[in-house]
């Protein structure tokens, strides 16, 4: 049962046409730590064959769970922000050295991001073209 209030929208820029798409939504049980991440209908109707991580993230409808690494699925975890990074946005954000790294990954600066991913907080849903391939949203939702 997840517990926790936020999430994190998750958008692919298609490598075909460049479209950005909802890919799914990720989600944390702030009792357990286990993350959990489901495939948007949406994606798996559009018949996308782009897997986040083939590996540990492979298509399908069954939500996917992590528990190692503090609950953040590999592919997420790895477009945080290095330690630097992390000590910057500490700085910036007033993030506590004990935060969970999906808040570091919400609060990294898509200006200065040269990886394959993008976030956004503001609810907008908004994804800058031609700055990344991954982008993430923060979203709201009641425990379920």
């Amino acid at each position: 049962m997840m517990t926790t209030s936020d999430g994190l929208y998750i958008y692919l820029q298609r490598p075909d046409n460049g479209e950005w798409v909802t890919v799914g939504r990720y989600g944390r049980d702030a009792v357990t730590g286990t993350g959990r991440f489901r495939y948007a209908p949406s994606y798996l109707d559009a018949g996308l064959p782009w897997s986040i991580d083939p590996v540990n993230l492979p298509l399908g409808v069954t939500p996917i769970e992590a528990t190692r690494y503090g609950g953040l699925h590999d592919v997420l975890r790895d477009a945080c922000p290095d330690s630097w990074g992390q000590t910057l946005l500490q700085r910036e954000h007033g993030l506590s050295r004990q935060a969970h790294m999906s808040m570091y990954l919400l609060h990294a600066s898509n200006a200065d991001r040269w990886g394959a991913s993008q976030s956004d907080c503001s609810g907008s849903g908004k994804v800058l073209a031609g700055q990344a391939c991954l982008a993430v949203r923060c979203y709201r939702y009641s425990a379920s």
